[in-house]
């Protein structure tokens, strides 16, 4: 189905929902364009003169970076309760292993150095040894694995937080979407029968654009998409750049390198 639009009929919103083939987006976007966009989200936009309208809109600013913060903090002390938590499990459980090697040394090694000859008893002390080391090195796996555990929490939580600042900035300042749709390479390529599928907020004020600054392909709001959501459809298929989707790409990313030893673990 194609788009079209005559500068004769005016419309106050068209809306397409549809449903096209989802396939994984082989493409991200450039770490420079969200470095970029993310630095600049943070700077001191110019002054204007005050009103009641800007006063409204820099409250609102407020209250939204505000709960952003709030919410960051509260993830943060749940990631670090969890670590301390997991800590602490980890540490009982060595303990435990300590305890009952020693257990089984004492209860082993003692009457068999009695019975047998001193030579029969020092096989028998260091293959016990040897037992002992192996429970050890046990103990220090399984603490490691309980370390990649939060780990992983923490590394969760903290793309979390990402989202939410992602979020707020498009929030602010909506506008910032559209570098990031001339940015991305998917429309960069030539591709045909390109449409490109933004949320409900996010069309209103793109279809309000003056026509020299409008995007050069068509595109229809989805209710399903949040604000910042892209969905391209082209004729090879549709290539889904939601925030969420691309930093659970960059999640699986970070904790594939974590458990290869991609990553540097604390104390290393």
């Amino acid at each position: 189905m194609k788009l079209f639009i005559k500068d004769k009929v005016l419309k106050n919103c068209s809306i397409e929902i549809v449903g096209p083939r989802i396939v994984e987006s082989v493409f991200e976007f450039p770490e420079s364009v969200f470095r970029a966009e993310t630095e600049a989200c943070f700077e001191e936009l110019p002054g204007e003169e005050p009103d009641d309208h800007l006063n409204a809109v820099m409250e609102e600013t407020e209250r939204i970076l505000e709960q952003a913060k709030k919410e960051a903090l509260d993830i943060l002390t749940e990631a670090k309760e969890k670590a301390r938590a997991v800590l602490a499990r980890a540490e009982e459980q060595g303990a435990e292993i300590r305890l009952r090697v020693q257990e089984e040394v004492r209860r082993e090694i003692v009457p068999q150095i009695k019975a047998e000859t001193i030579a029969g008893a020092e096989q028998e002390i260091a293959d016990t040894r040897f037992q002992a080391q192996s429970y050890f090195d046990l103990a220090c796996k399984a603490m490691e694995i309980q370390y990649e555990k939060a780990e992983k929490d923490i590394l969760s939580l903290a793309v979390k937080i990402a989202e939410k600042i992602i979020g707020v900035s498009l929030k602010i300042e909506p506008g910032r979407l559209q570098k990031i749709i001339r940015s991305c390479p998917l429309l960069n390529m030539g591709k045909e029968n390109v449409r490109i599928h933004v949320s409900l907020p996010d069309f209103a004020w793109l279809n309000d654009l003056p026509e020299g600054q409008k995007l050069l392909y068509p595109f229809v709001a989805d209710e399903s998409l949040l604000p910042g959501d892209l969905y391209i459809e082209s004729d090879e298929g549709a290539f889904d750049l939601r925030i969420a989707s691309q930093l659970e790409k960059l999640q699986n990313a970070l904790i594939g390198e974590l458990t290869n030893g991609g990553l540097d673990k604390p104390g290393q």
